[in-house]
């Protein structure tokens, strides 16, 4: 399932409808696919292109994060965010909530 929103304004209601979906990472932004110009170079906003995660991540992906406890998947989290950001413990944490 590949999606897009339609930037003619024919897509009303559907970033809305996205949201729950999305929060509950049943569905995933795959890609942002760009208008291009007579001369091909790309312009404006980005259309987000959606897609379930086994079609971005594997069809292997779900077995493995249903088989994790909820703390281990938020500690995982953590420390990913730990390696990207300079913010402290405090600011990571109340990041997440």
């Amino acid at each position: 399932m590949i999606c897009e929103t339609q930037t003619d304004g024919g897509g009303k209601g559907f970033d809305t409808a996205m949201n729950r979906p999305q929060a509950q990472c049943y569905v995933v932004i795959r890609d942002f696919v760009y208008l291009t110009d007579r001369y091909g170079r790309e312009y404006g906003w980005g259309v987000a292109e959606y897609a379930t995660p086994e079609m971005v991540m594997g069809p292997a992906f779900p077995d493995a994060v249903y088989q994790r406890r909820p703390e281990e998947s938020r500690w995982r989290i953590e420390e990913h965010l730990r390696t990207l950001l300079p913010q402290t413990e405090a600011a990571i944490r109340r990041f997440l909530n």
